[in-house]
């Protein structure tokens, strides 16, 4: 009887962690980061929306909730 507890309890453990680094590597894939509008540009991708995968604060200096956007 414990070897049978102790098999279910491995086998559960090993089951959360696939489930863990499954979502894990989902969400790093899903959305992309980008340091600096540099990186933005190079990546054709250039200006950003909120909202939109790769938007973030750090991009948007003005806080209009356009990133990266063109110099006037």
């Amino acid at each position: 009887m414990q070897f049978a507890r102790r098999l279910a309890t491995t086998i559960f453990a090993a089951a959360a962690l696939v489930a863990l680094g499954s979502a894990a590597a989902g969400t790093a894939q899903s959305e992309p980061y980008y340091k600096n509008c540099a990186e933005v540009r190079a990546a054709g991708k250039a200006p950003l929306h909120e909202g939109e995968p790769g938007y973030a604060e750090h991009l948007d200096r003005d806080g209009d909730g356009i990133a990266c956007e063109p110099k006037r």
